[in-house]
């Protein structure tokens, strides 16, 4: 089965679509079994018929996982702890675009944006609670997968405080274009997960990576 320690897992967030359905369908070629962590059980159920289309012998299934909410990450993570016994790949992919998106907050009103909730607050969260697994794992990875755009994270990226103020921020960024200056408060919100993601993966390698 799926459990056993031979078969290396793979959880994919994001996988029903773009890079992270692809990314699955890399891994299930390459012989892991990929857990597909999707917010619509329904799309995620279409990814997995399209990733056996494209290889009949992949070992897959879709698991519901909704990194707005705190709730869903520690039901989903402790059903995986149930489940499987360790762990080889986390690949944090999923996340909400921030250009041109209003600044939104969370489901339970936690001090930071939705945007920089799901795209790395979540990601921290599972990852932890999924540590003990990806130690027991076969050469473990987490990747994270950020983008071009950290660069233009504020110096003060990580302070929650500063997700409060990011409506008055009218300093611009070097770089883009005067339309993208005026989603600034977006974009930053944007730019602080994915350079969030960075960082966090910068520092995983630190402490894990000699292992």
């Amino acid at each position: 089965g799926a459990t056993a320690k031979a078969i290396r897992t793979a959880i994919i967030t994001g996988a029903n679509t773009g890079v992270g359905r692809h990314t699955a369908l890399g891994l299930a070629q390459h012989g892991f079994h990929c857990i597909l962590a999707c917010r619509s059980a329904e799309r995620g159920k279409e990814a997995v018929a399209w990733i056996a289309e494209q290889h009949a012998a992949a070992s897959v299934e879709t698991r519901e996982l909704d990194l707005a909410d705190f709730a869903s990450v520690e039901s989903f993570a402790a059903h995986v702890r149930c489940d499987f016994e360790c762990l080889d790949v986390l690949v944090l992919n999923a996340g909400i675009g921030g250009m041109g998106r209003a600044l939104e907050a969370t489901p339970d009103g936690a001090d930071h944006d939705l945007v920089y909730r799901v795209n790395f607050v979540s990601h921290f969260l599972l990852t932890c609670r999924l540590l003990d697994l990806l130690e027991r794992g076969t050469s473990a990875r987490v990747v994270c997968v950020s983008s071009v755009v950290h660069r233009f994270a504020h110096a003060r990226w990580h302070e929650h405080s500063h997700f409060r103020q990011l409506a008055s921020y009218e300093k611009g960024m070097p770089g883009l274009s005067k339309d993208h200056n005026a989603k600034a408060p977006q974009c930053s919100t944007y730019s602080a997960s994915k350079l969030a993601l960075a960082v966090f993966a910068a520092e995983i390698t630190r402490r894990y990576g000699a292992r």
